[in-house]
């Protein structure tokens, strides 16, 4: 399949990304990289070998280590690397977190 196994339909009724097709899998292509609660740049339904895109997780959301855009790059057969990751939903922003345990910190020790 080339392009994302994952799509959704706007209010437009379009459905993004565009819809998959099914193709042999060659060496020198990788389909559209599958992404939830993100963006990929530039979208297209497949890549040549060599090629790049930029992941940018949706407001709110951000990569495990805590970054919200990554770039990864075709290798061919249908593999990118390094391996798209997921863009996780983040309850609190970083300060807003800190500030909160530095004030119960600062409770506990009056």
């Amino acid at each position: 399949m080339i392009g994302n196994y994952l799509i959704r339909c706007e209010k437009n009724n379009n459905w993004v990304p565009i819809v998959p097709s099914c193709k042999n899998i060659t060496s020198g292509i990788c389909g559209s990289p599958s992404i939830l609660n993100g963006d990929i740049e530039p979208l297209q339904p497949q890549y040549e070998t060599g090629k790049t895109v930029v992941i940018t997780c949706n407001r709110n959301y951000s990569f495990i280590d805590d970054t919200i855009i990554m770039t990864i790059q075709c290798q061919g057969y249908n593999l990118w690397h390094p391996p798209a990751q997921l863009c996780l939903w983040c309850s609190l922003p970083f300060w807003i977190l800190a500030v909160t345990m530095f004030y119960r910190k600062y409770i506990e020790e009056r």
